[in-house]
């Protein structure tokens, strides 16, 4: 009496569950069902597996009501993903799928049933080495740099030969002050590198007073 009981209480969840059926189609990517033997079908991302036969067909039997997604695990090619929605019906609701998306609302699109899963592309794991390019090396700040500063070194001599000696002297004067401040920056001494460069900046107007001061006492010179 008691096993009668177990198997009433089963038998309304047994007659619910379904099984999902589906085949291969051939197409130009996939040529034949043999190149797809190694390939499984997976419910819910690997909580029910079943393999693709020799002829292309594949079964997963007794799947509960409820929304479940199917995806094709395959090394050489690339399948659609599908929703199936299995009902009390006989035959299971078939509806695209894009991973990563909510399973509701779904959608209003419908495959027919038995499913048809199409290989998209050919998966191709060979990646060409690069080949040496010239330009590319140009695209690389670092050479950009290294080529500026070796244009400077070539040209500098030139400038230097046409420029005026007065501007040549102020030119190396202000290089190493420019210098002398970089150092004491790096020593810490921010003091001594802001005199330098204030002290630089004063030039000129100290020279001009100086000149003035001159030509003042050589006209009281003169008219004693």
């Amino acid at each position: 009496m008691r096993a009668l009981a177990v198997l009433a209480c089963l038998l309304p969840t047994l007659s619910l569950a379904v099984d999902i059926r589906g085949f291969v189609q051939v197409n130009e990517v996939c040529q034949s069902t043999q190149e797809v033997q190694d390939a499984t079908v997976e419910l819910d991302g690997g909580l029910r597996t079943a393999m693709i036969r020799r002829t292309g067909d594949f079964v997963i039997r007794d799947v509960d009501p409820g929304l479940y997604t199917i995806s094709v695990n395959s090394q050489q090619f690339t399948f659609d993903h599908f929703l199936v929605d299995v009902t009390e019906d006989k035959y299971p609701l078939v509806h695209p799928y894009m991973p990563g998306t909510p399973l509701l609302p779904k959608p209003n699109t419908t495959y027919g049933y038995p499913m048809a899963l199409i290989a998209r592309k050919r998966n191709n794991y060979f990646v060409p080495r690069e080949s040496f390019n010239v330009l590319g090396m140009f695209k690389n700040p670092m050479m950009l740099m290294m080529v500026g500063t070796a244009v400077m070194m070539f040209a500098m001599p030139w400038l230097m030969a046409n420029m005026d000696p007065e501007a040549v002297e102020d030119a190396k004067k202000m290089q190493a002050k420019l210098f002398g401040a970089q150092q004491a920056i790096q020593n810490g001494d921010l003091s001594s590198a802001f005199k330098q460069v204030s002290a630089d900046e004063n030039a000129p107007a100290a020279q001009g007073s100086s000149q003035q001061h001159q030509l003042k006492q050589r006209a009281q010179k003169k008219k004693r």
